[in-house]
């Protein structure tokens, strides 16, 4: 079948069930939650909670117990407002509600500074603002709801991280996250507190990125990414930081979710642990539980003719995910015990027939599998202050097997990669209410490291040579102080410190950070932030074995952390509750990057985007990032959001001497657009249409070092590194939706226009021209599921 026939009939299939579904009467349901302190977990009695985009007024006071029930809510989508006297107001962006699902929200509402007596003016705030107080810049939070409509992100919180501003995606069919010119190796993952492994599916090996995260939205609660500049309590990351969070499942009612597309199938649950467990109106019962699964296979695509990655290659994946949470009986304390984990394994074959090239001749297995489980206990330790500590043990695999198959049928394994990566973590914050205008933190991660790294290549002669080949542990212990003060109305202050100790080399590391904000009346304020930032290079590049003069050596256990020192200007104005203009700009310098600048050499660590280079380094790499990020961003109301970005950058590293080079992600400058428009109509029924365009300018490439013929991987010219550029990057992905009591149906079309971008890395080699061209990136990937609540 040919693709634009496909895409004629997936088109039809939507419209079908468009016309196919209607209501009578619209259907109502109920809107429950909690508030609280944000920084003392205390609850909010008389809290104002309501409905804003309702013709009557729907709203509703907390109880004894900060809970709240808001019934008969039209569903459709509704921004929520919470207020109450001596906090600043909390305000939602656009939250579905449905007919078959109840929505519960926590609302965690700050202490104003503002004293009674004080002349008060009222901030417009932002329904996006980062949940980490000391964010005060290059940083937001986001929900579920965006992730779900954000044209592109096919539901992943990775891929919708692309429509933010001084993000840049790898590869078409990658997950990668190149922030603010810097590699996706700085970028942290953290869940539920704790700084965790990898969690992606197909997981780059000495990498953060992949195919895409193992977290389903089904789980997800609202969370916080940083592109810069991160506060005290994240460290061992230079580029930027997701911090996740699971919500607690419904504690009143059991709700489930089936969702099935061309991605596969997925499974959600979530309820109280009892059918007896009966709701009190404070909303004070028991536990609950939450546990999504999923099982996904292009398979399908393939068949359409549509590859992610090669016509001969096959891919499938799985995750699970749960949360289960038992609060005491007092509302002091709580427990949660949750967990993710995903298995992916992809594959590609030998064709029979003419092989042209060497690469006709090559299979090859690989994957990843990960596992991470955890125990949260939050205890409420006086009015004024709370502890959070959290246990959690995780590991991850990733293998790569690679062979050169012989007409006779005959195979030989040219590569041999199997990594394994293990972590016992304890992580254990505390909170400290001093005033409404002081509020003290201090936190310690300590971490153990378990590792065993296998990388084996063939040589020259014909025999695998060990490039890797090494078990053990290590420690690494991650202590941190920050103060947050506010010293007037219009001024907020973050002062902290960070602390690292990696045992494996020995070194230890003092990182200070500061941050500031003045507002400017209600709408306007300029922020800055200074920081110090230091990382481990990825654990596989200390174990490198190099042979010289035949002697075997591991030259790079010296290396030392990686350094960033970043300093972030911002200007953010909001012309109303619904539109927001952000500027910010910012540099970043770069030093104890492992690099090779001997005999002419010209490599940085940071221009790889995965593996551990078989060579030796030294930590005499310097880099400089300097650009401005614009973002114009109209917030999800009255069924339309957008967010234009534009991004002016420069990237570079140098050798030590005059001459500097382009990174592997200087672009030098980008921009996206992303939108989304929805229609309400009179039988319940909602039409989503979301797209997203992106244009990123040709990346910088190396060239070949002479004229090749064949082979099995091209030559390049290290002395002239990233002085090419590759055509430029545009691409326009496009999403329909339709929503209708319990059900929805999706159509998510990746490059809607076919476009044949070009990989920035990777040649093949084309026997009719005799050279090594470009690789393609993926083409039009439509993606079509359907989701019911019952």
């Amino acid at each position: 079948m040919s693709f634009p026939s496909t895409l004629q009939s997936l088109l039809a299939c939507f419209l079908l069930f468009l016309s196919a579904n209607t209501f009578a009467q619209t259907p109502t349901q109920t809107i429950r939650g909690t508030v609280i302190d944000k920084d003392t977990r205390h609850p909010l009695i008389g809290a104002t909670v309501r409905v804003l985009d309702l013709a009557e007024t729907t709203g509703t006071v907390t109880d004894i117990d900060g809970s709240f029930i808001l019934e008969k809510v039209p569903v459709g989508r509704h921004s929520i407002e919470c207020s109450y006297i001596g906090y600043t107001p909390w305000v939602s962006d656009g939250l579905v509600l449905t007919a078959a699902r109840e929505l519960v929200l926590e609302i965690e509402l700050k202490e104003s500074s503002v004293s009674l007596g004080e002349v008060v003016v009222t901030a417009v705030t932002s329904p996006n603002g980062p949940l980490n107080d000391a964010a005060l810049l290059s940083a937001r939070s986001f929900s579920v709801e965006e992730v779900q409509h954000f044209a592109g992100a096919i539901n992943d919180p990775g891929r919708m991280a692309h429509s933010l501003p001084g993000v840049q995606p790898s590869k078409d069919n990658e997950g990668d996250l190149i922030i603010r010119g810097n590699a996706s190796v700085g970028v942290l993952w953290r869940l539920e507190g704790v700084d965790i492994l990898n969690p992606n599916h197909f997981a780059r090996k000495g990498g953060s990125g992949g195919g895409l995260s193992i977290f389903s939205v089904s789980v997800l609660s609202n969370s916080d990414f940083f592109s810069g500049a991160f506060p005290a309590e994240y460290g061992n990351a230079l580029a930027g930081v997701f911090d996740m969070r699971f919500r607690n499942g419904n504690r009143e009612r059991r709700q489930h979710r089936f969702r099935a597309g061309m991605l596969g199938l997925e499974f959600a649950t979530e309820g109280p642990f009892s059918s007896k467990q009966k709701a009190a109106s404070s909303g004070q019962s028991g536990g609950s539980y939450l546990m999504n699964y999923r099982y996904s296979t292009l398979g399908i695509l393939n068949e359409m003719g549509i590859y992610l990655v090669g016509d001969r290659v096959r891919n499938n994946f799985q995750d699970l995910s749960f949360n289960l949470f038992f609060p005491s009986k007092n509302g002091k304390s709580s427990l949660r015990m949750w967990g993710t984990g995903g298995l992916s394994f992809e594959e590609k074959v030998v064709e029979s027939g003419v092989w042209q090239v060497f690469d006709d001749s090559v299979s090859y297995e690989s994957g990843s599998d990960v596992g991470i489980l955890g125990i949260t206990h939050t205890l409420t330790t006086s009015e004024k202050s709370h502890l959070k500590t959290t246990v959690a043990g995780m590991a991850q695999r990733a293998f790569f097997t690679r062979w050169r198959n012989f007409s006779n049928s005959d195979q030989r394994t040219i590569q041999e990669e199997d990594f394994t990566q293990g972590k016992l973590a304890v992580s254990s914050f505390f909170t400290q209410k001093i005033s409404a205008k002081t509020t003290f933190k201090a936190g310690l991660q300590a971490s153990r490291l378990f590792y065993d790294l296998r990388f084996d290549s063939i040589q020259t002669d014909g025999g695998l040579a060990s490039y890797i080949g090494e078990e053990g542990g290590t420690m690494q212990v991650q202590p941190f102080v920050q103060v947050s003060l506010r010293p007037g109305a219009n001024w907020t202050m973050n002062v902290g410190l960070h602390a690292m100790y990696f045992g494996l080399t020995n070194s230890f590391s003092l990182e200070p950070r500061l941050s500031a904000r003045r507002s400017i009346g209600a709408r306007q304020s300029v922020s800055l932030a200074l920081g110090l930032h230091r990382q481990t290079p990825p654990l596989g590049v200390y174990f490198i074995n190099v042979a010289e003069g035949g002697t075997t050596t591991q030259p790079n256990l010296d290396l030392d952390l990686m350094e960033s020192i970043q300093a972030v200007l911002a200007y953010d104005i909001l012309f109303s509750k619904q539109l927001r203009l952000h500027v910010e700009g910012y540099v970043q310098f770069l030093s104890n990057i492992p690099a090779d600048f001997s005999s002419g050499r010209t490599f940085w660590l940071l221009n790889e985007i995965e593996g551990y280079p078989a060579r030796a380094m030294l930590s005499e790499g310097e880099g400089t990032n300097v650009g401005v990020d614009i973002s114009l961003e109209k917030f999800f109301r009255q069924g339309l959001f957008f967010i234009l970005n534009g991004s002016l950058f420069e990237s570079n590293y140098d050798n030590g001497g005059p001459d500097r080079f382009n990174t592997q992600f200087n672009a030098g400058h980008m921009a996206s657009l992303t939108l989304g428009k929805e229609w309400d109509f009179k039988n319940s029924g909602t039409l989503q249409v979301g797209v997203k365009n992106l244009y990123v300018n040709g990346l910088p490439s190396t060239p070949l070092a002479t004229e090749q013929t064949g082979g099995d991987r091209p030559v390049y010219d290290e002395s002239r590194p990233y002085s090419e550029r590759i055509p430029d990057y545009l691409r326009t992905d496009l999403r329909l939706a339709w929503r209708k009591g319990r059900h929805s149906l999706s159509l998510d079309v990746q490059n809607v226009f076919n476009i044949q971008n070009k990989r920035p890395f990777g040649r093949e080699y084309n026997v009719d021209t005799k050279t090594w061209e470009r690789r393609n990136q993926a083409g039009v990937v439509p993606v079509l599921s359907w989701q019911v609540d019952f």
